[in-house]
């Protein structure tokens, strides 16, 4: 399934492009999505689909997301988040800004929308480059 707006080919671009995903979740029923930013092209996405597709694809993963930890902290009683597991592994130094304003974007309208949704967030596999 998809959002209203993203063309087949959009949608085909995302997420061979974008090397993320939801894997399950933790046993408090934590959704548990990993991205492998070492392996995702954004240069070549960002060349491709517009920044307005872009931020619509990572909005409807969020409400996605939101709307199974709502369901999920409706049924346990407690609150449900998100746990992004973000693999640093042949991560390049260089960034396209293009991707990174659009994930500025978009994590700004989720601390707005659901600030209950953000759980933790585990980077692991970082490069001797880069310090956390």
């Amino acid at each position: 399934d998809h959002p209203p707006g993203l063309t087949q080919e959009d949608l085909a671009m995302l997420t061979s492009m974008l090397v993320s995903a939801y894997h399950n979740a933790s046993e408090l029923g934590d959704p548990i999505f990993v991205i492998r930013a070492g392996l995702s092209n954004q240069n070549v996405l960002m060349d491709i689909v517009s920044e307005d597709k872009v931020e619509l694809w990572l909005s409807y993963l969020s409400e996605c997301a939101w709307q199974y930890c709502e369901a999920a902290t409706r049924k346990r009683g407690y609150f449900v988040k998100q746990i992004t597991l973000q693999d640093l592994a042949h991560a390049s130094m260089s960034r396209d800004r293009r991707f990174f304003a659009v994930l500025g974007r978009s994590s700004k309208t989720n601390e707005w929308l659901r600030p209950q949704l953000l759980g933790r967030m585990i980077m692991f596999n970082a490069p001797s480059w880069m310090s956390l």
